[in-house]
């Protein structure tokens, strides 16, 4: 079969039974009831209905299911080797690998053409809770649940590195745009800046709560700080000094991203919402409502236009940047249980978005 096979609309005048699909992935018949439609190049035809397409062993399966419905996307693959919760994700620069950390005490490569597990990272302490990519993608830094910072060989599998510092678990690690610097925040309610070559600690600022979240701007400027107070403490990396705290709730927030034109920042937390933030007039725009659970990942495309986020409800929502609207809903176990996601990743190129679940799984849907 293809690596991909894509998710269809098809006249659904009755119930699907019978669907053939052709060793290359195409569709060589679908019958619809009476009504046959042949056609494997078509990803939209017609409809009074929607169809999915799902793969079980050999198997594929067509159902009606709208609340799956991806707009010219494709059915998720899924990465399995992990035993327990997968709790980050991250893809390098090029798009050409996956990365993946673990409650089961690993870290992971997969090949993102493929889906081949490349390397398995297995000398955490416990729990790995963040991964990160160098930006120039020979170096992968982990955190874990023992308060290391660990940093790794791409290429070679070795370690590199193990920074000590932290003494409790790291929630979040990042690589400066420009690949000097090394930021982690942990439960001991600090955050920690590293020289990423010599593996020096340069500073240690101290935090109101535990840090669940870092990300730097696309600029290397500042350092935003997602805390388990509900607050987002934007921090000046040449001086160390907060600039400016945005309020997302009471309640913990557990992940941050910037846009990659710097201009916005996006925080999700435990009270299910994602909140947009204008960084230049340092004032919130936006609220996005619609998890049932705790949003545990957010993250933009490329291009801006798109935010991703992950909730413990099992779903995973897109969101546009510019109205705020929901346009897209993803289940993320398609045979209809709820299982958390806790992680998410886009890709550099925008066209695929990946999940980790609290099942030790990762899917990867193609959503241009």
């Amino acid at each position: 079969m293809s690596a991909w096979l894509e998710q269809t609309k098809i006249a659904a005048y009755r119930d699907v039974t019978c669907v053939t699909v052709r060793d290359d992935g195409t569709f060589a018949t679908i019958h619809v009831g009476f009504v046959l439609q042949e056609d494997p190049e078509a990803a939209w035809l017609a409809y009074e209905g929607d169809v999915y397409l799902r793969r079980a062993g050999s198997q594929w399966h067509a159902f009606d299911t709208p609340r799956f419905y991806l707009s010219a996307a494709y059915l998720p693959r899924t990465l399995d080797g992990h035993r327990r919760c997968v709790s980050s994700l991250a893809f390098s620069a090029d798009g050409q690998t996956l990365a993946s950390g673990s409650h089961d005490a690993t870290a992971r490569l997969w090949s993102v053409s493929d889906e081949r597990e490349l390397r398995v990272f297995d000398d955490a302490d416990g729990r790995v809770c963040s991964v990160a990519f160098s930006p120039d993608g020979k170096l992968l830094a982990t955190g874990d649940g023992e308060g290391a910072v660990v940093v790794w060989d791409v290429g070679t599998g070795e370690m590199r590195r193990r920074l000590a510092g932290h003494a409790n678990t790291v929630f979040g690690v990042a690589f400066s745009p420009d690949g000097k610097l090394l930021a982690s925040g942990a439960g001991d309610l600090t955050v920690r800046l590293w020289d990423a070559a010599a593996g020096r600690e340069l500073m240690a600022l101290d935090q109101t709560a535990i840090v669940r979240a870092v990300a730097f701007s696309p600029d290397g400027a500042i350092l935003a700080v997602g805390r388990r107070d509900g607050t987002v403490a934007l921090i000046d990396v040449a001086s160390g000094q907060p600039r400016r705290t945005f309020y997302h709730n009471q309640t913990p927030v557990l992940a941050i991203a910037f846009s990659a034109d710097g201009k916005l920042l996006a925080s999700a937390g435990v009270d299910r919402t994602i909140k947009l933030w204008d960084l230049a007039a340092e004032t919130h725009l936006a609220t996005l409502s619609g998890h049932t659970d705790w949003a545990t990942g957010v993250v933009f495309s490329t291009d801006g236009k798109t935010l991703a986020s992950s909730s413990r409800d099992g779903t995973v929502k897109l969101w546009s940047v510019t109205t705020g609207r929901q346009v897209r809903n993803i289940a993320a176990d398609e045979g209809g249980a709820s299982v958390p996601v806790q992680s998410i990743a886009f890709s550099p190129d925008g066209c695929l978005l990946a999940c980790g679940n609290a099942a030790g799984e990762i899917k990867v849907w193609r959503v241009q």
